[in-house]
Parts: structure tokens; sequence; C-alpha cells
């Protein structure tokens, strides 16, 4: 994605993060780092057009709030999956004087349909 304008090469590598990030490449994404902090060095050297700073702002701002959506997507994702685990070991409920109890699987357990 090497370009001789370091501000387009970054407009591109961004567009290149949003596009997996959107697709699930997070992984992928996460491997643009290094070009990306390589390629803000150069412009910082530059010193370009402030419009041309602010567009590239706003794509990063994009992404920012796509890589956090996804993380957070992913964290739940981690947290219904232990819930479902969970619930497949254990039985919880409410013994006849209304306190919680937990049934461990066990030969008093068993799950019928």
């Amino acid at each position: 994605m090497e370009s001789a304008d370091p501000l387009d090469a970054l407009h591109a590598l961004l567009d290149a993060e949003y596009r997996l990030v959107r697709t699930g490449g997070l992984a992928r994404a996460a491997g643009l780092a290094e070009e990306k902090r390589r390629l803000a060095e150069r412009l910082a050297q530059m010193r370009p057009a402030g419009d041309r700073v602010a567009a590239l702002r706003a794509r990063a701002e994009r992404n920012e709030a796509m890589l956090a959506a996804a993380l957070r997507g992913q964290a739940a994702a981690r947290q219904r999956l232990a819930a479902l685990r969970q619930a497949a070991s254990q039985l919880d409920t409410y013994d006849r004087d209304g306190r919680p109890q937990t049934l461990g699987r066990g030969p008093g357990l068993s799950r019928r349909a």
C-alpha cells in the first residue's frame, strides 16, 4: 500500500482497515497497526493542509468507533457463551421458602425434553 504521498497511503490503509472490521477480519486489521504508525510518522514530518488532515481524522475516528463496537460485541458474545455453559452444568432454582439454590448436574439432576 506504499504511496509517494503518505497522506493518500494512510487514507487507503484506513479504508482497508474499515473494510476488514466490517467483514470480521479483526486479526488482519490489527496487523495494520505498524504500517499506520510508520505512515503517521512520515505524515508528521510533512505538515499537510488542515482540510486533508481533517478528512484523515474523520476516517480514523470512524475506524476507532467500529473497532470499539466490534470489541464490545466480542465481549458480549463471550459473556453469553459463559452463561450458556453455566446453564448446561447447573440449574438455579428456589426452595420452598423462596431462597435461591443451585443444583449441580449429577445423579439427581437430569434434563428431559
